[in-house]
């Protein structure tokens, strides 16, 4: 279900909660998209991943954006749910590893408009890219959330 593409949430729960049995169980998933945490970096580093991890998540808007965890539960709560658990998976990458790998793609396919629109110079862009090749260098590549609620008896 994509209640995240909804101006407002209630109006895709709340049909598919009405469904529900007593006792029933919704399960919901999505990808929270947060600002980058970085764990480990050779010194000076970190200012650069951050700046460009920030600008690349700016340009390239993620489709499956879930609502907040707290909203989401308050709301399912509101709407007749009990028993709300919230699960959150964080996946980390190092340097050289997946992860990076596609944020140093994204890098490397969006650099007209990181130097052009938001103003990086080729050279930090060349630092970055080496700082995502850097087995030294630790960070979150991403977050993702899994809710499931009973329907009050």
């Amino acid at each position: 279900m994509l209640a995240h593409r909804q101006p407002d949430p209630l109006d895709a729960l709340a049909p598919v909660i009405a469904l529900l049995r007593s006792g029933g169980w919704l399960i919901l998933a999505g990808t929270i998209v947060a600002p980058p945490v970085i764990y480990a970096a050779v010194p000076g580093g970190t200012t650069i991943i951050d700046k460009v991890v920030r600008a690349i998540n700016a340009l390239t808007p993620s489709p499956a954006v879930c609502p907040s965890t707290d909203a989401t539960i308050g709301l399912l709560v509101a709407l007749g749910m009990d028993q709300v658990c919230a699960t959150t998976h964080t996946e980390t990458s190092r340097g050289g590893g997946p992860g990076c790998a596609l944020y140093r793609h994204a890098a490397r396919h969006l650099r007209d408009q990181l130097t052009g629109t938001v103003g990086f110079t080729n050279a930090e862009l060349d630092q970055f890219d080496l700082l995502m090749q850097d087995t030294g260098v630790l960070l979150r590549v991403g977050s993702s959330v899994t809710l499931h609620a009973r329907m009050a008896t």
